[in-house]
């Protein structure tokens, strides 16, 4: 009986070793397990001695090799994507991330020597007295013989005025010390000054005169488009010279005027040059509004100079330029900061 026993216990105890698995983590700790499924990233089991809990799930990368209960042993052999050891795992993501980045910013490297677009706002300074018109002219007829007179004066003593500027420019070229420039900008330019005009007409077959007299004092903002094309000649690294043509076109004006028109006509005088008043009439006006563009477009020369500054990995230009013009009435200087919004165009 006794004998009986012992051989059943024995047998038991075999059914019981048996009928596990064993699963070996990679750090050699062992589980004894019941192995349900067994996926390609994961494998899902019970605990051998309580079955009855709940289901487990272990990475499949966390598995070395498993001993099922038949005695057949499994290697898992894992991908180095799958495979992510605690020690090589951040070098090699710091070193995909520095090549990576490293990549970019060759590329953006590439571009920046190529092109570059900035925008820009700055202050127009100019001498009051600019802005002048045009010189009357009048075309007479037989029997007809005119005469012009036109005089421009400066109100009161010189000083400046100011306007605003805003533009963006476009740097295009792979030299690091020569670059095209073509920029666009709106710029405002006011100015003052007084202004006498004067005609005398002569009618021979009427033995009269007419005069006419304007005496006005004007007050002028005029609205440019610059349009300008150029070079840039880089000196020091950080430090510019731009030589630059430019077309200056009047976009709109706004004229307050005050004075007086006054027109005479005298009879008799073509014979006996006997100042002879027949009629007189006389205008006056004050604050008067007229959009008049009595400026035309012109061609200036443009030299200007830049300094770069990083502020907060931010690139800033400071420039000052001065424009050249052929014609008196539009000179000014300009001095502002030019912006480079986007990082790829720097």
């Amino acid at each position: 009986m006794r004998k009986l026993f012992f051989l059943y216990q024995i047998l038991f105890t075999a059914s019981i070793f048996f009928g596990q698995d064993i699963l070996v983590k990679r750090d050699s700790t062992k589980i004894e397990a019941k192995i349900l499924e067994i996926s390609p990233a994961e494998i899902k089991y019970l605990f051998f001695n309580y079955q009855d809990g709940p289901i487990l799930i272990i990475n499949k990368s966390d598995v070395a090799y498993a001993i099922y209960s038949n005695g057949t042993r499994e290697t898992f052999n894992i991908s180095p994507e799958a495979f992510d050891p605690p020690l090589v795992s951040p070098i090699y993501k710091y070193i995909e991330t520095v090549a990576k980045a490293r990549k970019d910013s060759i590329e953006h490297a590439k571009l920046n020597k190529r092109v570059k677009l900035n925008i820009e706002l700055g202050v127009v300074i100019n001498e009051n007295y600019i802005n002048k018109p045009y010189n009357y002219s009048y075309s007479g007829s037989q029997g007809h013989f005119p005469n012009d007179d036109e005089t421009f004066q400066p109100i009161g003593k010189k000083h400046y005025n100011y306007g605003i500027q805003a533009g963006a420019n476009l740097l295009s070229g792979r030299s690091p010390y020569c670059k095209h420039l073509f920029g666009v900008n709106f710029l405002q330019s006011n100015s003052s000054f007084h202004y006498i005009y004067s005609k005398y007409d002569y009618y021979e077959s009427h033995s009269t005169k007419s005069v006419y007299t304007l005496n006005a004092n004007y007050y002028s903002s005029v609205y440019f488009a610059n349009i300008m094309t150029g070079l840039r000649f880089t000196i020091f690294k950080k430090f510019h010279i731009d030589n630059c043509i430019s077309f200056n076109i009047p976009l709109m004006a706004t004229n307050t005027i005050s004075g007086y028109e006054a027109t005479t006509d005298y009879t008799n005088y073509y014979y006996t040059r006997d100042s002879r008043p027949a009629n007189s009439t006389v205008d006056e006006f004050k604050n008067k509004t007229t959009h008049d563009m009595k400026v035309g477009t012109t061609v200036s020369f443009i030299p200007r100079i830049s300094y770069d500054l990083a502020i907060k990995k931010t690139l800033i230009t400071i420039f000052f330029s001065y424009n050249i013009a052929y014609r008196y009435n539009l000179p000014w200087y300009s001095v502002g900061l030019a912006y480079f919004p986007f990082k790829k165009l720097r």
